[in-house]
């Protein structure tokens, strides 16, 4: 049996770098993922950026595992689930 799967998703823009995003949006539409993604480069440039060191509204992957601490920990330690992290690390 598969237990719940949210899948974390985020780069620059939706219409340039959102691989599989044609699979993964039907997938989510069905009920068969959750699906979280974070653009970092559509917000307006006018107000995306940083202010005094903190960022504004400028959304990455990390935030929404954050937002959806309580949920991934469950998830990690009461349903024996799993974290894959890709990325270019930078």
């Amino acid at each position: 049996r598969l237990g719940p799967c949210v899948v974390y998703f985020g780069c620059r823009s939706r219409a340039d770098d959102f691989l599989y995003g044609e699979e993964l949006e039907p997938m989510h539409a069905a009920g068969a993922i959750t699906l979280r993604t974070a653009f970092s480069r559509e917000a307006p440039p006018a107000t995306a950026g940083y202010w005094r060191g903190l960022r504004l509204n400028v959304d990455y992957v990390q935030d929404l595992l954050e937002e959806d601490g309580q949920r991934v920990a469950q998830l990690l330690l009461e349903q024996a689930g799993h974290l894959y992290v890709c990325g270019d690390g930078q």
